[in-house]
C-alpha cells in the first residue's frame, strides 16, 4: 500500500506537463471510486488527475472554514478530517444571541458531524459555484490531500458535467408530477 501512496505522491510532485500516462494512472487508481469522480467520464477523470496537486496539513489544522468561498476539492490521501458545523444546542459564547436565534459569532461552538478518512473527498461544491463553505474541515492527524482547483475543473470537466446535470433535470421535468412539485416549491 505504501508503494501505491508513494507513486501518487511522486506523480503529484511533477508538473502536469511532465506527468506520464503511468503517473496519471497511479493517481486515477486512487481516486476513481470517490463519489464525485464516478460522475465524470474517463477523459475528464484523467484530465483532472493530470492537474491534481498534493497539500499537506498538520494535526488540528483547518483545511477550510465555514462561510468562506472555496475553489478547491480535496481527496484524503493519508490521515483524516473532522467535518464541523455550528452547534445548534450550545449557547452563544458572547451572549448576543438568545434562545432560538442562530449564532453567527466567529467564536461560536462547533460540533463534529462526521469523520472522513483516506479515499474520501470533500468540497466539491467549490468547483461548481461561489457558494460559501457549509462546514469547517479540521484535520484529526497529519493529513495529505489530493487537490483539484476550480480552474482545472472548469477547463476539463465543468461544461460537460453541467450538461449532464441539465439533461437529468430536463428528463425529470418531463414527468408532470415532478414539474408540479417544482412549481409548488415542494422540491428544489
Amino acid at each position: 500500500m505504501s508503494s501505491r501512496l508513494n507513486a501518487v505522491r511522486e506523480a503529484c510532485r511533477l508538473d502536469p506537463e511532465a506527468r506520464t500516462e503511468e503517473n496519471v494512472a497511479d493517481i486515477l487508481d486512487f481516486v476513481k471510486d470517490v463519489k464525485f469522480f464516478t460522475k465524470l467520464d474517463i477523459v475528464q477523470q484523467r484530465a483532472l488527475c493530470r492537474t491534481m496537486t498534493l497539500e499537506t496539513f498538520g494535526a488540528r489544522e483547518n483545511i477550510c472554514t465555514i462561510d468562506e468561498v472555496g475553489d478547491k476539492f480535496y481527496i484524503i490521501l493519508t490521515g483524516g478530517v473532522s467535518v464541523q458545523v455550528p452547534s445548534t444546542t450550545a449557547a452563544c459564547p458572547n451572549g448576543v444571541h438568545g434562545n432560538g436565534q442562530k449564532c453567527d459569532c466567529p467564536n461560536r461552538v462547533m460540533e463534529n458531524i462526521v469523520l472522513l478518512e483516506k479515499g474520501m473527498g470533500f468540497g466539491e461544491l467549490a468547483l461548481q459555484s461561489d457558494q460559501k463553505r457549509s462546514a469547517t474541515i479540521v484535520t484529526c492527524e497529519p493529513t495529505e490531500c489530493l487537490v483539484t482547483q476550480r480552474s482545472s475543473y472548469e477547463m476539463y470537466a465543468g461544461a460537460l458535467h453541467r450538461q449532464f446535470i441539465e439533461q437529468r433535470v430536463h428528463f425529470l421535468r418531463e414527468f408532470p408530477r415532478v414539474e408540479d412539485a417544482l412549481r409548488r416549491c415542494l422540491v428544489s
